[in-house]
């Protein structure tokens, strides 16, 4: 018989304690870890888990997860005392074995959750779960502000002002004058490692010319440019500020860049991923062209990456973190869905995509416009006339309006810097219209709870094979949702293919 036990971190005097529940009760053996210990069978309901990387017209950027509640029987005021416990944050991991396996050793991990809050009545409590992803990602990436005491922290006035930070290559920023005295500029927080050799002052669009960087911050408080002349401090880690030989009389814009930490390699949602304390997270989504100088968070920062690249990322249902390109299902399935082996079989489109997009509009990257000088060039003039976007750009396709007279338009918007050539914004146009320019079925499928399906992650691709709907030679799809219930015991797929 299958046993369901959840394992429920709570602090006992600000002490992590964790408690053992099983839809059974039991005591572990000598051998099982830990030993000798007694597992309340309160547990009325182990929860269950969903997760989509869509989300009505939202194609691209965080998975969004949702739980049942965890349900504990608690007629008897057994667990009276836990209204005085603290509960958020902690974790939950549930999982599923024969009632004779060894524990943990002969189950397998259903799920890994975190409390976000409790209910109680007189007869059950209940944890409302959810995953790490938002608590981690959702506080301002810019925190650091310049405290006002004097030099590198600015003069009177600028205690509270964001320390701002550049990604990668956003373009021509504004610097923020800390000291007009010594005309003392701030760029950055973060360093611009291998790249602090490109950076460069334009006033009025005009190049000033780059003296000798500083060796030092109190060398740079203590030593002025000559007329005509900006020098940095620029440490491969950071911050980056500027002094300049002169007051200017046009706008300063500076050609910023920076490299992530720890070797200067391109930024990635992964490395603020990791940054914002999710551990190990690594991505192919670039994060590029980006000037932070708001409240913006990190998943903020990250859905406009993923936003134009079609980009996901999340945690898995184990708790690790997971992110891709979205992309056509290709390649080997990892499971074959037939007739024999799941149920319910439902056709349907996805959400807010009844029919295939014919005409996209995107706009992308944000630009800070500057008056000009008259001896500015004219690539220089185009550059710094710019607005709202660094670049915009479309596509219609009629023929696919034509053959799908419910076709729908898209748009697309990011202050991110990422389509710095038409070739680029070809590429993308290309990718976009190759999974949405053509019609899509969502195939909703039920199989069986088992290690087998519960290894069928987000973007996996499988293969759905039956005698109707044109499926007899077998299609390829990718999983864009799952649902898994543990009191039902199955799992609920939804296929995109």
């Amino acid at each position: 018989m299958i046993r369901y036990v959840a394992e429920v971190e709570v602090i006992v005097g600000g002490v992590p304690t964790t408690h053992y529940f099983g839809t059974t009760g039991f005591a572990t053996r000598g051998t099982d870890t830990p030993a000798h210990t007694y597992v309340s069978g309160r547990l009325v309901s182990p929860g269950w888990i969903q997760r989509s990387l869509f989300s009505g017209s939202r194609m691209t950027g965080a998975v969004r997860p949702s739980y049942g509640a965890l349900e504990l029987a608690n007629a008897d005021g057994g667990l009276d005392a836990w209204i005085g416990h603290a509960v958020s944050g902690g974790r939950v991991t549930v999982r599923y074995g024969d009632e004779d396996a060894a524990y943990p050793a002969g189950y397998s991990t259903v799920y890994v959750a975190y409390i976000e809050r409790m209910q109680a009545d007189l007869e059950s409590v209940r944890l409302i779960l959810r995953d790490r992803l938002a608590q981690a990602l959702d506080q301002p990436m810019v925190a650091q502000t310049f405290s006002g005491a004097g030099g590198l922290e600015g003069t009177t006035g600028f205690a509270g002002k964001l320390k701002q930070a550049v990604l990668g290559d956003p373009g021509y920023v504004p610097p923020i004058l800390v000291d007009a005295a010594k005309q003392l500029w701030y760029v950055q927080s973060t360093g611009p490692y291998y790249l602090a050799a490109l950076l460069q002052v334009y006033e009025g669009g005009v190049q000033i010319t780059r003296g000798t960087d500083y060796a030092s911050s109190a060398d740079m408080l203590a030593t002025t440019p000559s007329p005509g002349e900006a020098r940095f401090w620029a440490p491969a880690s950071g911050p980056v500020y500027f002094r300049l030989g002169g007051v200017p009389v046009y706008d300063l814009r500076v050609q910023a860049f920076s490299g992530a930490p720890p070797a200067g390699a391109g930024w990635t949602i992964g490395m603020l991923a990791v940054q914002a304390g999710i551990s190990g997270a690594t991505s192919t989504v670039a994060v590029d062209g980006t000037l932070v100088d708001d409240d913006r968070t990190y998943m903020q920062i990250m859905d406009d990456a993923c936003a134009v690249q079609l980009g996901w990322y999340g945690m898995t249902r184990l708790d690790t973190w997971s992110s891709g390109i979205l992309a056509a299902p290709t390649g080997s399935p990892l499971h074959v869905f037939t007739p024999h082996n799941s149920r319910d079989w439902r056709r349907d489109t996805p959400a807010d995509l009844s029919a295939p997009v014919w005409s996209l509009t995107v706009k992308a990257g944000a630009t800070w416009p500057s008056d000009l000088a008259g001896s500015v060039t004219d690539a220089m003039a185009d550059y710094l006339k710019r607005e709202p976007n660094w670049a915009a750009f479309a596509r219609q396709d009629p023929a696919i309006r034509a053959a799908h007279p419910g076709a729908i338009a898209r748009a697309i918007e990011s202050p991110q810097r990422q389509f710095i050539n038409a070739f680029g914004q070809t590429l993308f146009l290309d990718a976009y219209f190759a999974l949405f320019g053509v019609p899509r079925d969502v195939w909703s499928i039920t199989a069986a709870l088992t290690d087998q399906t519960l290894a069928i992650e987000l973007h996996d691709v499988v293969q759905i094979t039956r005698s109707r709907y044109g499926l007899g030679a077998g299609q390829l799809a990718r999983v864009i949702s799952q649902r898994i219930d543990c009191a039902r015991r199955e799992v609920v797929f939804g296929v995109w293919g």
